[in-house]
């Protein structure tokens, strides 16, 4: 959108389709979008990874005309449709047969290992999903952090979460960690809203009957995507089935 006369010019009075992805890097776009909507038959589709930002910012200029999706990594049975497999799995809770558990459990243990990313699960070797996961790792840090972060020190916040990486499914010790890293307990909160915010990781209060109990409770911290932990910190099996079970229940 560096020349909007040049985007204006291209729409005609037939109905036209705009697709723009990291949008949370364009500050000026609701006031564009709005503009768009408003004078041309035009429908937008926007994508982006920064939560607050798509949330918050069309909240008053597009009143009833725009729709939010949340777009996560693969769950399990999105995972064996993007591999071609035929099983099916049933929607109820039902114990699965032991012919379809022996068929899947080499799948699973992929998705484990390896997660949800479309671009990892559709890699045809081990190297090059490392690969992948790495890249997308780099492009997270170099599009979020360093661009739409704006942060002072951005090797405290990378070393951040390569620690939140190796203690998916603990408790959040935040007193811990504002002196592992040496910083202060305000800046360590808004650099885990940040990273939530922009949807790496999860934060998870144990459940309670009692609303105000439950706000004073530790927080349990998951990643989005239990392949992209499991590149970086190596898991356990156990710590990685239980990141899957968020990714699938959330």
């Amino acid at each position: 959108l560096q020349n909007t006369s040049d985007l204006m010019g291209s729409l005609n009075l037939k109905k036209s389709y705009l697709f723009l992805d990291e949008i949370q890097l364009l500050r000026n776009l609701p006031t564009v979008v709005k503009y768009l909507i408003d004078h041309y038959k035009v429908k937008c589709f926007l994508t982006g990874s920064a939560s607050y930002y798509l949330k918050n910012l069309f909240t008053e200029s597009l009143v009833g005309r725009k729709y939010l999706f949340e777009l996560f990594p693969l769950n399990f049975k999105e995972f064996l449709w993007f591999k071609e497999s035929n099983i099916k799995l049933p929607d109820n809770h039902k114990t699965i047969s032991k012919p379809i558990f022996d068929t899947i459990s080499n799948l699973y243990e992929e998705y484990l290992l390896f997660g949800g990313f479309p671009e990892v699960v559709l890699k045809k070797n081990v190297s090059e999903k490392k690969k992948s996961l790495e890249d997308i790792f780099t492009s997270y840090f170099q599009l979020e952090i360093l661009k739409l972060g704006d942060f002072r020190r951005n090797k405290i916040i990378r070393d951040l979460i390569l620690l939140l990486m190796q203690r998916v499914g603990t408790k959040l010790d935040i007193k811990k960690l504002s002196k592992e890293l040496s910083v202060s307990r305000p800046t360590l909160y808004r650099y885990l809203s940040f990273l939530e915010g922009t949807y790496l990781i999860k934060t998870i209060k144990p459940f309670s009957k009692g609303r105000d109990i439950e706000v004073r409770k530790i927080p349990k911290v998951y990643l989005c995507d239990c392949g992209l932990a499991n590149n970086f910190a190596k898991l356990d099996e156990g710590t990685l089935f239980e990141n899957s079970i968020f990714q699938n229940l959330r």
